[in-house]
């Protein structure tokens, strides 16, 4: 936890130098999920994001920010808990602005998140083994913004090229390292989708 403080601590230190006489903004999204099955045992899966955001543009053509990702998973059946997964997923990216109208812009981006967090797995006598969770994800990114007022702005990205790795430490065993590169290999990192929608609030204009 104390290497995610630090890192968050540096990110908006970093964000701050590069920002000095350019505009910020906040922003961000909220997701929940649930799916249900009729299947043996009823099993139900609840999943959900939050992602609260501020970045700035340090001039016209190039924008950075930093993104506060958690997020959660559980599993359950009617025996009761089988799994429950929570990260911390902070995430720093740079951004690459062209305009193509008077509201309209485009852009390229690059993501990288550092994660942190555990997972539970419960057995059928709800005894809980828990495992550490830790994870690192870049992702190579495109999308477009729609100003719909002067400070409010729409936008739509997606997912292009990305790498991910998580690495599950438990007391006793080996560590398991998973990793996966490729076309739209990781979606959003801090929310594993391939299209995220924001809406941003600009709360203070540059020069």
């Amino acid at each position: 936890m104390k290497k995610v403080y630090t890192l968050l601590f540096f990110s908006l230190l970093t964000l701050g130098l590069w920002a000095q006489g350019g505009s910020w903004y906040l922003g961000g999204i909220v997701g929940y999920s649930s799916q249900n099955s009729n299947a043996n045992k009823n099993p139900a899966t609840t999943m959900w994001y939050f992602g609260p955001e501020v970045g700035t543009f340090f001039n016209e053509n190039w924008s950075a920010g930093l993104v506060l990702g958690m997020d959660g998973m559980s599993q359950k059946d009617d025996d009761g808990d089988i799994m429950k997964r929570n990260l911390i997923k902070p995430n720093l990216y740079g951004r690459r602005w062209w305009s193509a109208g008077d509201r309209l812009g485009i852009f390229a981006g690059l993501d990288l998140a550092f994660g942190t967090g555990s997972q539970s797995t419960y057995d059928e006598n709800q005894e809980e083994t828990k495992t550490d969770v830790s994870s690192f994800d870049a992702n190579l990114n495109a999308g477009v913004a729609y100003a719909l007022a002067e400070r409010w702005t729409l936008l739509l990205k997606f997912a292009a090229l990305g790498f991910s790795s998580e690495t599950q430490k438990m007391s006793g065993q080996d560590d398991i390292t998973t990793t996966t590169f490729g076309l739209v290999a990781d979606g959003n990192v801090t929310s594993n989708q391939f299209i995220f929608v924001g809406l941003y609030w600009t709360f203070a204009q540059g020069n």
